[in-house]
């Protein structure tokens, strides 16, 4: 078979499609229907992102203590002592960020306890932890609390003897 020339497939293009057929697009009913399905599947998908951004926020105050305990005890190494402010760690973080402070509290000469008090109290958690030193083995804790936080203060882990443990409404964080 001979190939067609640029006409004759010009030609052929033509009758193939017929001009009277004109494109109406969607209908009004299509167009409900489409952003019917897309209201039910956003009000669907809304609260778990809402709960995404919340759980970012709180992994914030989770990745910082755990970085407080870990330098704490890197402190503890080097200098013989736990530090007793944010600055004497040496690790460029603030003790304010957008959505929780940090607090240390040096207990007696063997512990020192911290906490991320949040800001938005209503919808973050609170979180404390504590780095503890027993007969020369280091210890650390990080805590919740069991639900967001409705105004009840974070509590302190407790330690008795060479154990810590999460006390009253806190729990260990996952």
């Amino acid at each position: 078979m001979k190939p067609l020339s640029l006409i004759q497939l010009r030609l052929y293009l033509a009758l193939a499609i017929p001009r009277n057929q004109v494109n109406a697009g969607l209908s009004l009913i299509e167009l409900l229907a489409v952003f019917f399905l897309l209201g039910i599947l956003s009000s669907l998908a809304l609260p778990e992102l809402i709960n995404r951004g919340r759980l970012a926020k709180q992994s914030e105050a989770k990745i910082y203590l755990g970085t407080l305990n870990r330098a704490q005890e890197a402190y503890l190494l080097e200098r013989g002592n736990f530090a007793t402010n944010l600055p004497q760690l040496g690790i460029g973080l603030n003790s304010t960020r957008p959505h929780y402070s940090y607090f240390i509290k040096l207990e007696a000469t063997n512990g020192v306890f911290m906490w991320a008090d949040p800001f938005d109290d209503l919808t973050l958690k609170g979180y404390s932890s504590a780095v503890i030193l027993t007969n020369g083995q280091l210890d650390s804790i990080l805590c919740q609390t069991q639900q967001v936080n409705n105004r009840t203060p974070v509590a302190s882990p407790t330690a008795t003897g060479s154990i810590l443990s999460c006390d009253g409404h806190m729990e260990p964080a996952q």
